[in-house]
């Protein structure tokens, strides 16, 4: 089993070489098996990436900033 650490590092990878969220998912579990990581977690660290912000340190509590308000 990975670590955070390293899917978060394999993330970044696939970013840089291009691929969607999708493509990431499905490189990823086809390498490392069903469980490894899920569709939410790459596309929540794809739209960090997106934004420019490449830290890969675990920003817990500001998961919600990345959510669209949806309140009038």
């Amino acid at each position: 089993m990975l670590s955070k650490e390293n899917l978060r590092a394999i993330f970044l990878h696939e970013f840089k070489l291009g691929r969607n969220g999708a493509e990431a998912y499905q490189n990823i579990v086809d390498a490392w098996g069903e469980g490894s990581t899920s569709q939410r977690t790459v596309r929540w660290w794809f739209v960090k990436f997106q934004g420019r912000n490449f830290d890969l340190n675990d920003e817990e509590g500001k998961r919600g900033l990345l959510t669209t308000n949806t309140q009038n």
